[in-house]
């Protein structure tokens, strides 16, 4: 009974799977066709006069093709914790400094909660995390450069993120998330740049080394609010640390944003020479400022004041990054000029600067 209906229920097999395969699998035909055909004969129309042995040797091969094709699609709009992991399996500096940083991290959390960051055994563990990132980086072939920069920040991070927690008082918990928040963005400086434009990435590119003066202000800075918060201890608030920290916020995200939405041209060094692939970006936040890398920093600048409470560095740093800023955007438009022309000119009349009072180059 069951041998003479063999033959129909074959047929109707081969007929139903062919038919299904056919309408979801019609992509991978259309992107290489002769390869596809030669390997999974369902979908030619002559898969019907097949012999049954068909079924079990072709169903497998055909699941693998549509794994493969899904597998295309999430690669062609990956997460970002898939470009985040492609990025660290594949390079080697910044496997080297994800690691560094979240070791130091994690020591330097552990330190502050045995020792006081005054104390000798302190220093010393931040020194043994040093050359431990040395000693690693050149057992594991990474930049020693990058791996003592990453674990010098992740220390810090670590202390000063405890430090504001456990610590009771107003001041060390201010100057805590603030020292958190400059070394954060610094070493995001360093991550945007390796996923954005990895050609441009530098040792240099945590901006740690970025000049003299910025670490003069930096200090001054130290110095204003332990001077006030010791004179003045009313004057360090919670209200200026939440308003300050949206400010710092805000600044970091825009300033990120507009790396990202920059790709490859940006840098943080001034482009002399147009590359083949300098394209003008004018979209994302490029469609509200001209300069929103610049933005976002200027504004970070002035935020970390804020937290701080200090209102002499607070103009301080707004006058001296204004003429900063003013100055650069002045020399990178006259180079954006040279490059795109009557395209950049057009674009210099529809989007401001978005620093106040700077209208860039007028050619």
């Amino acid at each position: 009974m069951m041998t003479k209906f063999r033959p129909c229920f074959s047929i109707y097999l081969r007929l139903s799977y062919c038919n299904y395969f056919s309408s979801n699998c019609a992509g991978i035909i259309n992107s290489s066709r002769g390869r596809e055909e030669e390997q999974f004969p369902c979908f030619c129309p002559s898969a019907c006069s097949l012999p049954s042995p068909f079924l079990p040797t072709s169903i497998p091969a055909i699941s693998v093709a549509m794994q493969r094709d899904r597998e295309r699609e999430r690669d062609r709009d990956p997460s970002l914790r898939k470009v985040f992991m492609r990025v660290y399996k594949s390079d080697a500096d910044v496997r080297g400094a994800c690691n560094a940083v979240g070791a130091a991290f994690v020591v330097g959390f552990g330190s502050t909660i045995g020792w006081d960051i005054l104390s000798m055994s302190y220093f010393a563990t931040f020194g043994v995390v040093l050359l431990a990132a040395l000693y690693h980086a050149r057992k594991a072939s990474h930049n020693p450069v990058i791996n003592c920069q990453a674990a010098f920040l992740g220390f810090i991070m670590g202390t000063a993120i405890l430090k504001g927690g456990i610590s009771g008082h107003p001041h060390y918990m201010i100057f805590s998330l603030y020292v958190f928040m400059l070394c954060f963005f610094h070493f995001t400086e360093f991550i945007m740049t390796a996923f954005i434009n990895r050609r441009a990435l530098q040792p240099d590119s945590f901006l740690l080394n970025h000049s003299v003066a910025y670490w003069v202000a930096a200090a001054s800075s130290w110095v204003e609010f332990w001077t006030e918060a010791y004179f003045f201890p009313l004057s360090k608030t919670r209200f200026l640390l939440h308003i300050g920290l949206v400010i710092t916020l805000g600044g970091e995200c825009l300033r990120k944003l507009a790396m990202v939405h920059a790709g490859s041209g940006f840098t943080h060094r001034l482009a002399m020479t147009k590359r083949p692939d300098h394209r003008l970006c004018t979209s994302g936040v490029y469609s509200y400022f001209r300069h929103p890398g610049y933005v976002g920093w200027f504004a970070w600048c002035i935020g970390t004041q804020v937290m701080l409470g200090n209102p002499i560095c607070t103009l301080v740093y707004a006058a001296v990054s204004w003429k900063f800023f003013s100055d650069r955007i002045i020399d990178e438009e006259r180079d954006l000029l040279h490059f795109f022309g009557e395209e950049y000119r057009e674009y210099q009349s529809e989007v401001p600067t978005g620093i106040p009072f700077v209208e860039g180059c007028v050619a």
